[in-house]
């Protein structure tokens, strides 16, 4: 197969938190740092290519023989940063719009 697969939309990094004991409590005084405030999670999270444009374009990196093209907003950030990397392994060609930040979505579960 020849030719390019384009895909136009949003990409996020997605964090998932898995094996969340519970929801943190914020004391009745409203301070957030407390010992009942804090959960500790048993795994390290685990970082994810996010976003319906981001994730159509990385599985169809992978999949497809063609090559892909992904026209998104990523930041210049920790996150934008490791989202390039992610793409450019699997061949993902970017075009860039400039966000102030990168989209960040945070997944917890239990």
């Amino acid at each position: 197969m020849s030719g390019t697969v384009v895909v136009v939309g949003g990409t996020t990094f997605d964090l998932f938190a898995s094996g969340l004991p519970g929801l943190p409590r914020i004391d009745d005084v409203g301070d957030e740092f407390t010992a009942r405030s804090l959960v500790h999670l048993p795994s390290a999270p685990t970082p994810s290519v996010g976003g319906n444009a981001g994730n159509a374009a990385f599985v169809a990196a992978r999949l497809a023989g063609r090559t892909v093209r992904l026209v998104t907003a990523l930041g210049k950030d920790l996150f934008g940063n490791w989202l390039r990397e992610q793409f450019g392994e699997v061949g993902v060609e970017l075009t860039v719009l400039p966000p102030v930040e990168t989209s960040v979505n945070v997944v917890a579960t239990d």
